[in-house]
């Protein structure tokens, strides 16, 4: 493969197949099935995990890997992680810039060019069309194969 190939390698764990950018990655290299981040959640909180994830398979060709406490969704790198609770669904995603207004309520600095948002989602539909929105441009963030700058 040529050097400047935009194809990224990704190592798959033999014993979790789990997805990671780096060959050995440190992980938990446990074998979780979906339902048990989930098992403590209300029937509410498992309708919208099925409708984020329905609508991040309606982006492009994306999977799950789950832990105990999260699901991540991947394109093959994570651009949203799920951290359900009893009543609501953490919704974690990438921006090119801080946000700081509801109903992002956590914006953190993970690189030079991206923040790591999230917003607590309860079901209501005016925060779900901003989820989606937010979901949409990270899905894109993490597609690019160039490092993206604000304004791009």
């Amino acid at each position: 493969m040529p050097e400047n190939s935009p194809v990224r390698k990704f190592w798959k764990c033999p014993s979790c197949q789990r997805i990671f950018k780096a060959r050995n990655q440190w992980h938990s290299c446990r074998k979780v099935e979906e339902e048990v981040p989930l098992k403590k959640s209300s029937p509410e909180v498992l309708k919208m995990y099925q409708e984020v994830k329905k609508f991040c398979a309606s982006l492009g060709k994306v999977h799950t890997s789950i832990t105990i406490n999260a699901i991540f969704i991947k394109c093959p790198s994570t651009f949203v992680a799920l951290k359900p609770g009893k009543n609501w669904l953490d919704v974690e995603f990438f921006t090119l810039a801080e946000e700081t207004g509801f109903p992002v309520f956590k914006s953190v600095r993970v690189s030079k060019n991206r923040w790591a948002c999230k917003i607590r989602y309860e079901g209501e539909k005016e925060i779900w069309a901003v989820i989606k929105k937010y979901i949409r441009e990270s899905y894109k963030i993490v597609q690019k194969k160039r490092p993206l700058r604000a304004g791009d």
